[in-house]
């Protein structure tokens, strides 16, 4: 089991992930989807994601990528997203994210 972090250690990249998470939100709600975001810290960001989609009532879970694996040795390792598509009771979809939105997160 992941222990959490301090999250004060960690305040200006929550706040940046809040920031985009927040444009993303407002958007699918317009969409008319039903959008809950959390911010939390872990160690391991993947048992993290898992530990919440399967502990709280999800429908699905949206998992943005910066990026695609750039090589077949990084495809071939375990990603976040892979590991959270096995572990992860609801659904899990994966979308990669427009350039734009990804250097905004960066």
């Amino acid at each position: 089991m992941t222990t959490p972090l301090d999250p004060k250690i960690w305040d200006e990249e929550i706040k940046k992930a809040e920031a985009f998470l927040d444009e993303l939100a407002i958007w699918l709600e317009d969409q008319g989807y039903k959008v809950e975001r959390k911010v939390k810290t872990a160690r391991d960001s993947a048992e993290g994601i898992v530990l919440e989609a399967n502990n709280g009532e999800y429908s699905v879970v949206l998992l943005l990528k910066r990026r695609m694996a750039r090589s077949w040795a990084r495809s071939l390792r375990r990603s976040i997203s892979e590991r959270v598509i096995r572990d992860a009771n609801p659904p899990v979809l994966t979308l990669l994210a427009e350039q734009e939105l990804a250097e905004k997160s960066a």
